[in-house]
């Protein structure tokens, strides 16, 4: 989850940006569909919300943490805040803002 602080709490890790994080660890690991809305709840818990890319630089930033996890071997996940709109079917960030950032200027759709 990312939370928006001066100062990171206990057990978060700095961003570049300012921003802090810190990985989860789901207990449903490989139950995908359980994944987004367990993210979602262990968040609200922290008073975070899911990742949120706009950016090339975020989008990096996020690269370099997946590949600074220790346990590369479980493959893990990074659950974005990105979901699909029924009506529209495309996809919008949790907070409610559009999808402006995408690392091919892929049109995604579904």
């Amino acid at each position: 989850p990312l939370v928006a602080e001066p100062q990171c709490q206990k057990g978060y890790t700095t961003m570049s940006d300012g921003r802090c994080y810190r990985a989860l660890h789901a207990a449903a690991a490989g139950v995908a569909e359980n994944m987004l809305q367990e993210g979602i709840n262990e968040c609200k818990k922290e008073g975070a919300l899911l990742p949120i890319i706009n950016s090339h630089q975020e989008n990096s930033m996020f690269d370099d943490i997946v590949a600074s996890l220790d346990d590369l071997k479980n493959k893990p996940w990074l659950i974005l805040g990105l979901v699909c709109n029924a009506t529209t079917r495309h996809f919008d960030w949790l907070d409610g803002t559009k999808l402006t950032y995408t690392k091919n200027n892929a049109n995604i759709s579904f």
